[in-house]
C-alpha cells in the first residue's frame, strides 16, 4: 500500500451498481475544507487512461469531519483496475491528494 493510498485500499464494484463511498483522510489532516476534487484512472495493463467523465457522474465530493464523501461511481467494466484520486485542501493550507483503488465485477 502506497502513503498516498487511504486505509479503504482495493474495492470490488460490480458492472451494473452504482456506488457512493467514504474515505476517511484523516491520515493527511484533522480539518479538511470542503473542496475536495475526483479523478478517475482506468490502470488496466498500466494504460492510466483518463475515465473521470466516464464513471464519475460529478468531479466534486462533501466533506464532513475527516470523511470526504465522492461523487457516484458508476458504468465500470468488469476485470478493469480503477484507480480514484481525490484532491483537498488540508487545514493548514497544505493540497493532498489520496487514491483508493476500486476492481470492476461481472
Amino acid at each position: 500500500m502506497s502513503l498516498r493510498e487511504v486505509i479503504e485500499g482495493l474495492l470490488y464494484q460490480g458492472r451494473h451498481e452504482e456506488i457512493i463511498y467514504t474515505i476517511n483522510v484523516s491520515a493527511w489532516d484533522d480539518a479538511p475544507a470542503d473542496d475536495s476534487e475526483f479523478s478517475a484512472y482506468d490502470n488496466t495493463n498500466n494504460a492510466w487512461l483518463d475515465v473521470t467523465t466516464t464513471i464519475l457522474n460529478s468531479t466534486s465530493g462533501d466533506t464532513v469531519g475527516t470523511t470526504i464523501t465522492t461523487p457516484t461511481i458508476q458504468n465500470l467494466s468488469p476485470d478493469h483496475l480503477y484507480q480514484i484520486c481525490c484532491k483537498f485542501t488540508g487545514g493548514d493550507s497544505n493540497v493532498y491528494e489520496c487514491y483508493f483503488r476500486i476492481l470492476g465485477e461481472y
